[in-house]
């Protein structure tokens, strides 16, 4: 686990104490700093690369590819393509709807994997 993008969660979360309720709750339960999209996005764009290296990893230990995993998100609607999610994690960055929600489901899932490393270490 990057201790830079775990430290940068539990700090913007408000603390250690938030990330057992995301561990049994999930991200979409509402938690301060990834509740709204305007947040969620921010942080997905200041720690994209950490984020980006957690789900490559996070992929291969799946043994998928990084850009199906994504695709399969429940948050995300099954009309976002592969080369959209690629845009977004790759630094093609569009002020859209469709890069705004793989942006939102990248920090969710970066911190439900900080949720899930802390709680279960």
């Amino acid at each position: 686990m990057n201790e830079t993008l775990k430290n940068a969660i539990v700090r913007a979360v408000g603390g250690r104490q938030y990330l057992e309720d995301v561990y049994h709750h999930g991200a979409d339960a509402g938690f301060p700093n990834f509740t709204y999209l305007s947040d969620t996005t921010r942080f997905f764009r200041r720690h994209r690369r950490e984020i980006v290296e957690l789900a490559e990893e996070t992929a291969r230990d799946m043994g998928e590819s990084v850009l199906d995993m994504i695709a399969s998100f429940p948050c995300l609607h099954s009309d976002v393509s592969t080369d959209e999610i690629a845009r977004v994690l790759y630094g093609q960055w569009h002020d859209d709807d469709t890069h705004v929600m793989v942006a939102n489901a990248m920090a969710w899932f970066a911190l439900e994997a900080v949720a899930r490393h802390v709680c279960e270490s």
